[in-house]
């Protein structure tokens, strides 16, 4: 059984908690992987990192580590859980969504909070790779936006090797997230965002030998996805995009087991539209009062400093072990 999260002493603020996470997950060494490449209808190309631990068996669990905003497969929350995961005999692929990591050559359009069509050709992918495996699959941040989006459009049946979805600080209100980080209190996690995204738009446009018009020098992420992201990806405008995309409307259609984890304090998630959602009686929620954004960091112990990715596999252990009694 999980403890309830306690803080690292001094660290219980959101702020607090968001930075020290990020900063105390940057010093980890990859996993050991073999890049597979996922084709999409489109023609272009996913990139997933591919992990199976010594003894792995073709029937055990395997876990999908679906990234942030402007992450890839190395970023610091994604190599915690896929190491907790590897250490415990799971067999662990992280996706770089399109554009990530390495993978802008084989993509000319960059991911987006709605990509959810992209994680249901991954997981057609990962079941051909092992067809015996139990799946699970986590998104981070805005991947978890994603893979409850994917959630509520497909349903079990249609991935029966799917046994679990977890969701861990999802801008489920992309257009309340984005007015959160305009706040001039979260400047320094969206003058990030925005110069990370500017760059790959830059260097998309170089690798792919398009034109693209300059962008202001100072730029809300909401300019951005009105000027870049809404249009290239298929929507209208930003508005049209924030309000397809957002995940929290898909949530009473969940009938896969779904677990979504956040924190009250998180600076850029808002906590009520997770608690206010519609939502099915196979999605659980677990806000806790502090955090941050993809935080957690508690007292060292047994487990190590990172709540989060204890509290994570616990859930995936319980699920895999009560899908595995039913015989689904």
């Amino acid at each position: 059984m999980t403890v309830p999260f306690q803080p690292l002493p001094l660290f219980g603020t959101g702020h607090r908690q968001t930075i020290l996470g990020h900063l105390m997950r940057k010093w980890q060494r990859d996993l050991p992987a073999v890049l597979r490449r996922i084709p999409l209808e489109d023609g272009s190309q996913l990139h997933a990192y591919d992990s199976i631990p010594t003894g792995w068996q073709a029937t055990q669990p395997a876990v999908i580590i679906i990234h942030g905003l402007g992450g890839c497969h190395t970023s610091g929350s994604v190599l915690g859980l896929g190491w907790k995961a590897y250490r415990q005999g799971w067999r662990v692929i992280r996706l770089n969504l399109r554009g990530s990591g390495a993978s802008l050559p084989d993509n000319k359009l960059p991911y987006h909070a709605g990509c959810s069509v992209d994680i249901a050709q991954t997981l057609q992918a990962v079941t051909s790779w092992a067809p015996e495996a139990t799946l699970h699959l986590v998104g981070l941040s805005l991947g978890g936006n994603i893979v409850l989006k994917f959630a509520g459009e497909y349903s079990q049946a249609s991935f029966p090797a799917l046994r679990h979805v977890v969701a861990v600080s999802p801008p489920v209100d992309l257009e309340r997230s984005s007015r959160m980080l305009a706040e001039r209190h979260n400047a320094m996690y969206e003058t990030r965002f925005v110069q990370e995204l500017v760059a790959a738009a830059e260097q998309r446009a170089r690798v792919h030998g398009e034109t693209l018009k300059p962008f202001p020098a100072k730029l809300k992420l909401r300019e951005f996805d009105d000027m870049y992201t809404a249009h290239r990806v298929g929507y209208r405008d930003v508005t049209d995009y924030y309000a397809r995309a957002s995940s929290h409307q898909f949530l009473h259609r969940v009938d896969i087991p779904t677990h979504i984890l956040s924190a009250e304090d998180d600076p850029m998630i808002d906590p009520v539209p997770i608690r206010d959602a519609a939502r099915s009686a196979t999605v659980t929620i677990h806000l806790t009062r502090t955090g941050g954004h993809l935080g957690y960091v508690s007292r060292p112990g047994r487990n190590g400093w990172f709540w989060m990715e204890q509290y994570v596999m616990q859930q995936l252990q319980r699920r895999d072990r009560a899908s595995m009694q039913q015989g689904k």
